[in-house]
């Protein structure tokens, strides 16, 4: 037990205290009775821990599941023996209400337990940990009660105060609704426009103000405030970087509202910025807070410990150095013993002591004596005991103000809180900076706050806190394994064992799908640890003497192994290490198929990839008998190594034919029992007698077995031809190297070899206009290593069998129909005349054929994945019927890899164009997710950036012809421009972390031990147009007033060893295209053009390129951990040398190791960031319920259907029962579920149920994908969309400009959706009254191309009538103008649209003629009197000028004598 008892603290202020926590607390007098808790000293009960005294217990008496029971004849006042049952922390109490539990006069007694070794390791753990930040918020458990009371009354008066709103409310509707009833009067009238009014503004002073001095547009290229945007956070970022709103919109339009409205208005508005600042002085005091509640007392394990052996004996276990808290930071030595802890005797040593200390163990005058750590060093330390209380009081502030601050934030705003904490005040450490926010995200966020948002902020300037627990633990580390738990957890065992629970009620399959989930979880956090020892060195290989790329490694019952090809022994078709590479991630889709299929009799292995700097690890768990030698398993098909046959064996044929030929589609087809070709095996054996070394050691060596049975020519297989069958000795049958399930895709088959050719036709079609890029990168043959793993994707498959199983049933119904009257005819004649009787009776004849007939004909449509494989042998002359059979397979592959070429990749780039769906994705991983779901593989973004080029140059070819006269119309819709930004920036994503991979591990991985400078230069080159020169590099530096630094660290390794990093430029892009080309078979157009602008038509224009989103997909491809701050991105670079820029490796916070899960649910992205101190996603993880998913579907199914309470009731049960399998709501499907809540509610008119569940699904999306994730731009738009119908404008706004924010970030500023969001913007200011802020963002809105040209018509006529409404009809008139021409050019001068522009077009050009005119006439009028008056000065003039003279003349005149 670890009970503090405090009766009250004396130290601390009090809560909502405004006395400052800067100075220390140490000088306050505190008793150690009001600290120390009573229960814990020399009079304590301390027994012997139950599961040892169960020894000594009578084997009659004793219950093993009831523990064991004691009798106290002193607690009983009769004299009669008490019987008390000894619980623990792990027991059920359901079993003991037959023991008299549930009776009156049972009680619960707490005893301590002695200490061992590890108890006391575990005892100073916790201890640590509430000296960190941990501290009680309550000092006495009595104090829960009055809280409760508290709660309860505040409660009440909560309800109070909404009746009176709801009743205030309902009196403002009831003089509307009467005023609109008695609109006959004027009066009334009056009174509904003046409650109108009211209304209006009162809607005005909530929503935000943007003066003119500041800009409205949302920067989606700031990444300094990126916390504050993403979370449309804005007036917390104008308060912390010191601005202030200059004028409230109210009170900018007093004069159109008059007085009461502005004095409300402004009323209004005051509330809204005092609540606004009340939150942000939580937040700062919150952090204060976080502060002083950490108690700078640092407890290690002495310099003489462990005890000696006759120390041991009198019961020391351990010996402790305390450094208390104080300026003087005094040394108390501390010795453990199994009843507790006292101060020993232990002094510093005089000089000339050879050692430090004097030891002595034995118990001081002042021993302290205590069972708890804790409370002795408060009896000990008067400065502790000033502290402890003054942790006390700020902890229950803490809690206090956190529970404040949850009941007036949303969900989202709580981790908003957290992430921008270091702009609120504090000391920013290393801890505070990464470690906060990554208990709170599962995938760890890109970027990470750094306090100071200036340019030469960096991840060196966060303090590295001194922490000796920390060293302890990080040497005590066993990598993931649990010493303490005795045997080491067979994961195989508790993954087969979870699969084969009952599934019989919904009850066994929610204990079963929890138990698979747990373990799968479990499996992935040791993997992702015994990764990280491994690439760090700390865990030796298996077989040490091979070579490096041969070691594989055993640790905590996991099989490691890197993804690089095993040589030449082992049974493989595909060769080299990027095939082998790609292989591992292949095998691990289909694991994970597998896994989501769920068969029963067939088993697959837990399976996790782990990438780190360069490095794929391949982490297995291992099938029962494979490292015990080869009598201990059984390989029952496939082989293993390259020169032996395959094996073959009835019932595990039969087994994966009927699961996997089923539900796969794959075909049963012979292969050669010896299948590779003569000349890979004359290859193996002139290998094998030149460099026998070259016969790798993985896993597949491992188990061998030798044949010594007749071999057949032929061997049936379902399945690909590397995949074998294994039964373990746990007698399960296995399937491994499960490396595709569907066939390679023929249209990388070079055509000479049986592909489709269609790449060959591309490239003699662009012969003569190919330019010198695509002749130097793009290679001319199909014919690599890597394409022999580019298979189909299972999507394509069902797509494509779908299609054909329709196109079968259509042609029999028609057949069947026309044949059906001439039998009914028939016999109808034979039968007499009753036709039901002949009707059902031929139904009931046919049902069984037909469904008969379907299935053989789905049979045929079956695939055969083992065609098109290089060096396999030829069954021609060996079966010719095989060989045409093969022959017919490969052309069905060839009419599949046509589909996709000619059918489903054109259908996709028309509905991206034409918006069908809104699937236009906005960012990398939507785009992955939605070519998946289609069919298409990655590797054809190529091909759609092709046809997405054809596409913008059809537009612009139409524009072209409407102006010269040749068109007569336009298209309503043109192509997206970020269709093709965003194609390519997943190609020079996806390239650029192969090309970074290929410089970690070069030169022996040299790169990889220091990858900062590897990672910045490799960063500012990819996002920059060109390279500094020696001049321009000091005029840079001189202009910003910085000097050349560079890291400390950096300057010495460079000094010794010389930079690591050597490449240009233009030799990092070289690598870059050249994987490009490779890979998508595409020349980059909008990248690396080496001008900052492209030409169209000879015109010049702004460069397409997107750096900001480029930036974001390549630190989440690689795993690069930015600080937060603004970058020059797109301009001149520096990235050779010691130095970096626009990315310097200060800015490079870490770099995360990427991991793929086998068993991730379906939809997700394949490799992932991680943190190695946190979970590495375990919520991604399929939950292999299908109850769950069929509640999720039905729910889907009553949405479109309308049914509104029944799709709530499933949402919430599918919801319900994901958690309860998870034990967490961070789930995808739960987001989804609380999301379809969100839209049922409001749709059923529920807005504040509707908003809440909407938070709740932002909450969730954020913590699982991230603060910019694709799921948190989407629910921070179906927020905004509720909270603005719901008339709550000012967080509606604040949600839509996130909104805009991210879509920007995200999918960068061509984005179609950015020109809708900002003109519903200006709507909204519109429609309240604010024409100056909508005209600002309708302006915006306008500068925003749309792919739509009645959007732009929309957004030009509203620009228009705002304009019209402030007297400027002369830029009315032009923006109506180019309303009416983008609607006459698309819907003809017929359409009502056109109609309604023209007319108003015409009232416009009236009202600006007459304007024109009358100013005209003020103009004349005014310069007719500028002349007038001009002619009087002059008459005026003139007259003075000869009055002048004649007074001269005067003077001049002689006086007469």
């Amino acid at each position: 037990s670890n009970k503090h008892k405090s009766k009250g603290g004396g130290g601390g202020s009090g809560s909502g205290s405004n006395t400052p926590r800067g100075s220390s607390p140490l000088n306050k007098t505190i008793s150690p009775a009001e600290v120390v808790s009573p229960h814990t000293g020399p009079d304590a009960v301390v027994s012997i821990p139950a599961t040892v005294r169960s020894l000594e217990a009578d084997p009659a008496a004793y219950t093993p599941y009831l523990g064991s029971v004691v009798t106290d004849s002193n607690s009983n006042v009769d004299g009669g023996a008490e019987e008390e049952i000894v619980l623990d922390e792990f027991t059920d109490l359901n079993p003991y209400m037959d023991h008299g539990l549930h009776s009156d006069n049972a009680a619960l007694r707490i005893v301590l337990e002695r200490y061992d070794v590890a108890g006391v390791r575990d005892h100073i753990t916790r201890l640590r940990s509430i000296f960190d930040g941990l501290i009680p918020n309550v000092t006495t458990l009595a104090e829960g009660e009055d809280a409760v009371g508290e709660e309860k009354k505040k409660t009440e008066e909560n309800g109070k105060e909404g009746d009176y709103a709801e009743n205030s409310a309902a009196e403002v509707d009831t003089v509307v609704a009467t005023a609109e009833e008695g609109g006959e009067g004027d009066e009334k009238k009056e009174e509904l426009k003046d409650v109108k009014e009211k209304q209006r503004a009162e809607l005005l002073s909530k929503m935000p103000n943007f003066p003119l001095e500041s800009t409205i547009t949302v920067d989606g290229s700031n990444l300094a405030d990126y916390f504050y945007l993403a979370c449309g956070e804005e007036d917390d970022l104008d308060a912390v970087r010191g601005r202030e709103r200059k004028a409230s919109v109210a009170k900018a339009s007093a004069s159109r509202e008059g007085r009461s409205a502005d004095s409300n208005a402004a009323a209004a508005g005051e509330d809204a910025a005092a609540e606004a600042e009340a939150g942000r002085n939580a937040a700062r005091r919150m952090v204060e807070l976080e502060s002083h509640c950490r108690v700078r007392c640092k407890i290690k394990f002495g310099g003489f410990h462990p005890p000696p052996a006759h120390r041991r004996i009198h019961g020391d276990l351990a010996y402790l150095e305390v450094t208390l808290p104080g300026a003087s930071e005094d040394v108390v030595h501390v010795t453990a013993v199994p009843a507790g802890f006292y101060v020993n005797k232990t002094t510093i040593a005089p000089d000339g002591y050879s050692e430090p200390y004097v030891f002595d163990p034995r118990p001081a005058d002042n021993a302290c004596y205590s069972h708890e750590l804790l409370d002795c060093l408060l009896q000990y330390s008067k400065s502790l005991r000033s502290a402890w209380a003054d942790a006390l009081e700020c902890s229950k502030e803490r809690a206090e103000l956190t529970v404040s601050m949850a009941t007036s934030e949303t969900p989202v705003q709580s981790l908003y809180r957290v992430a921008t904490r270091g702009d609120f005040g504090g000391a920013l450490t290393a801890a505070s900076s990464l470690q906060n926010i990554d208990a709170l995200l599962i995938r760890p966020s890109w970027l990470v706050p750094v306090r100071g948002k200036s340019s030469t902020a960096g991840a060196s300037d966060v303090r590295h806190e001194y922490n000796e627990g920390r060293a302890d633990e990080d040497l005590a580390s066993t990598f993931g394994l649990d010493v303490r738990g005795g045997a080491l957890r067979d994961w195989n065992e508790e993954l087969q064992t979870a699969r084969e629970l009952p599934k019989d009620t919904l009850q066994d399959r929610m204990e079963r799908a929890k138990m698979v989930h747990k373990t799968l979880v479990d499996f992935g956090d040791a993997a992702l640890v015994g990764a990280k020892a491994i690439v760090e060195g700390l865990i030796v290989p298996i077989n040490p003497n091979e070579p490096a790329r041969s070691h594989v490694y055993f640790h905590n019952n996991i099989f490691f192994s890197r993804a690089v090809d095993a040589g030449v022994d082992t049974f493989k078709i595909s060769q080299g290490d990027r095939a082998a590479r790609k292989a591992a991630s292949r095998d691990a889709n289909c694991v994970g198929l597998l896994h989501r299929f769920d068969i029963d009799g067939l088993h697959n292995l837990a399976t996790v990839l782990v990438d780190y700097l360069g490095t794929r690890l391949v982490c297995q768990s291992i099938v029962p008998g494979i490292l015990q030698g080869e009598k201990t398993h059984t390989l029952l098909c496939g082989s293993v190594e390259a020169t032996q046959p395959l094996s073959w064996d009835e019932d595990m044929h039969k087994l994966l034919e009927e699961n996997l030929g089923r539900g796969f589609m794959i075909a049963t087809r012979p292969v050669p029992t010896l299948p590779l070709s003569d000349e890979r095996m004359a290859l193996i054996q002139e290998l094998r007698a030149v460099s026998p070394g070259l016969s790798g050691v993985g896993l597949g060596s491992i188990y061998k077995e030798k044949k010594t049975e007749v071999i057949k020519p032929l061997t049936e297989v379902c399945g690909p031809v590397e995949a074998k069958g294994i039964r373990g000795s746990d007698q399960r049958n296995y399937i491994l190297d499960l490396c595709r399930l569907t066939p390679r895709d023929a249209n990388w088959v070079p055509e000479s070899e049986g592909g489709t050719g269609r790449w060959e036709a591309v490239a003699s079609t662009n012969q003569g206009n190919a330019s010198a890029k695509t002749k130097k990168y793009v290679p001319e043959s199909l014919g690599d290593e890597e394409h022999t793993m580019a298979v189909f994707r299972s999507e394509l498959v069902t797509l494509l069998t779908h299609k054909e199983m329709a196109k079968y049933l259509a042609a029999k119904k028609k057949k069947e129909s026309n044949e059906q009257g001439k039998k009914d005819g028939d016999s109808l004649k034979a039968s007499g005349g009753d036709e039901t009787d002949v009707k059902n009776k031929e139904d009931n004849d046919s049902t069984n054929k037909i469904d008969a007939e379907n299935e053989e004909y789905l049979k045929s449509l079956r695939l055969n994945p083992n065609v098109f494989l290089p060096n396999i042998k030829s069954l021609e002359g060996i079966d010719d019927e095989a060989f045409k059979q093969i022959k017919k397979d490969e052309e069905r592959v060839r009419e599949a890899a046509a589909y996709l070429w000619g059918d489903v990749l054109p259908t996709l780039t028309l509905e991206i164009r034409e918006n069908t769906g809104h699937i236009l994705p906005v960012d990398g991983k939507t785009l992955c997710d939605t070519l998946h779901q289609r069919g298409v593989n990655c590797r054809y973004l190529g091909r759609l950036a092709a046809l997405a080029i054809e596409e913008e140059a059809k537009d612009r070819k139409a524009e072209a012809d409407f102006a010269s006269g040749t068109a007569k119309s336009l298209p309503r819709r043109t192509m997206p421009l970020c269709w093709l930004e965003l194609l390519e920036c997943e190609m020079v994503a996806r390239a650029a972390k192969h090309v970074l991979d290929s410089y970690l591990v070069e030169n022996g991985n040299a790169a990889a031990a220091q990858p900062a400078q590897t990672v910045a230069c490799f960063l500012s080159a990819i996002l920059s147009t060109d390279e500094e020169r020696a001049g321009e590099t000091e005029l840079r530096l001189k202009k910003s007033g910085a000097a050349e630094e560079s890291e400390p660290t950096a300057s010495v390794v460079d000094t010794l060893l010389g930079p690591t990093f050597q490449r240009s430029r233009a030799e990092i892009w070289d690598d870059i295209e050249r994987e490009i080309g490779h890979r998508y078979r595409y020349v980059l157009t909008l990248y690396n053009t080496h001008q900052t602008s492209d030409r169209q038509n000879g015109e010049k224009t702004k460069s397409r390129a997107m750096y900001t989103p480029l930036l974001r997909r390549l630190c989440q491809r690689n795993g690069v951990r930015l600080v937060a701050k603004n970058y020059e991105l797109g301009g001149k670079c520096l990235c050779s040398g010691r130095n970096s820029y626009p990315i310097a490796t200060r800015d490079i916070a870490g770099i995360l190791p990427l991991v793929k899960h086998a068993a991730a649910a379906a939809g997700g992205e394949g490799f992932h960031p991680a943190s190695f101190d946190c979970n590495s996603g375990p919520t991604s993880l399929h939950v292999l319920l299908p109850d769950a998913k069929n509640l999720f579907d039905t729910a889907h199914a009553a949405w479109n259907q309308k049914a509104l309470p029944q799709a709530l009731d499933l949402f919430q049960e599918a919801s319900s029962l994901f958690q309860r399998v998870v034990d967490t709501p961070l789930h995808a499907t739960v987001a989804k579920c609380l999301e379809m809540s969100a839209a049922i509610l409001f749709h059923a008119g529920e807005a504040e149920a509707a908003a809440a569940n909407a938070a709740r699904s932002l909450a969730v999306a954020v913590q699982l994908g991230g603060f910019d994730s694709a799921d948190a731009l989407n629910a921070h738009s179906t927020l905004s969309h509720i909270l603005l119908s719901s008339n709550a404008a000012g967080p509606g706004i604040k949600h839509l400009r996130a909104s805009l924010y991210l879509t920007e970030l995200l999918a960068g500023p061509h984005n179609t959706d950015l020109a809708t969001s900002y003109h519903k913007l200006g709507t909204m200011y519109h429609e309240v009254g604010s024409p100056i802020n909508a005209l600002r963002f309708y302006q915006e809105a306008t500068a925003r191309e749309s792919a739509d040209r009645l959007v732009s018509g929309m957004v030009a006529k509203s620009t228009a009538l705002v304009l019209a409404n402030i007297g400027q009809f002369k830029g009315a008139l032009e923006m109506e103008k180019r309303a009416y021409n983008l609607y006459r050019s698309t819907l003809g001068e017929g359409h009502d649209l056109t109609k309604n522009s023209s007319n108003t077009l015409a009232q416009f050009t009236k009202i600006a003629v007459e304007q024109g005119t009358r100013k005209a006439k003020e103009e004349q009028k005014q310069k007719e009197e500028e002349a007038a008056n001009a002619m009087a000065n002059e008459v005026v003039a003139g007259e003075a000028a000869a009055a002048k003279k004649r007074q001269k003349k005067k003077k001049r005149k002689p006086k007469k004598n």
